[in-house]
């Protein structure tokens, strides 16, 4: 049975005093539909997205986890681990509960990751948002599982979303190297290198 936004509210309340500025140690993703945050001092926060009871909650039960994991778990790996949870929300009274992660890159600067839980039945599924809503990932197999009386839909949907992100990315990348070349005209040139034969 899904959580309605009463009860999600409730369980939000609870955990959030016990969650933030906890630093994620490690992610992992036993299966399709489940994602668990490891937690500094041995906590564990599963975010279950499965279509019989999707739920957010500690949890101390050790499940068995893939030899390779998905791409959806390697995307909130890179992002994620090392960073604290910053805030953990519930909009208005949706059914959906976000998590908000603030991380330092490689770089040494500080930024804001957001991973948001729609705990709305069969039809649950995760967001991640990197710098807000500029880069917005779904693990892609739910939609088989999310539109399964409408299969044409969800293929279509799948479709799609799959071209979009494929434009946007390339868009962003052709951005960049005209900011790059506006910027820096110099390297637009490679400076020839002379070699001087040996006798």
């Amino acid at each position: 049975m899904a959580l309605d936004a009463v009860c999600l509210r409730a369980v939000l309340e609870e955990l959030r005093p016990q969650l933030l500025d906890l630093r994620i140690d490690k992610v992992q993703q036993p299966s399709r539909d489940q994602v668990i945050l490891l937690l500094r001092g041995n906590r564990r926060l599963l975010l279950n997205a499965g279509a019989g009871s999707p739920r957010i909650h500690f949890t101390e039960l050790l499940r068995d986890n893939p030899a390779e994991p998905p791409m959806f778990c390697m995307l909130l790996r890179k992002y994620l681990v090392g960073g604290r949870v910053e805030s953990l929300t519930q909009p208005g009274m949706e059914r959906s509960a976000e998590l908000t992660f603030r991380v330092t890159d490689e770089f040494g600067r500080e930024s804001r990751r957001t991973l948001v839980l729609e705990a709305i039945g069969r039809r649950s599924l995760y967001i991640f948002c990197v710098h807000t809503v500029e880069l917005t990932a779904i693990p892609w197999y739910l939609f088989a599982a999310k539109y399964a009386d409408r299969p044409v839909l969800g293929i279509s949907l799948q479709y799609i979303l799959s071209l979009g992100s494929i434009w946007l990315i390339c868009a962003l990348l052709q951005r960049r190297r005209d900011l790059v070349i506006k910027l820096f005209p110099a390297r637009r040139h490679t400076p020839q290198v002379h070699y001087t034969p040996r006798h």
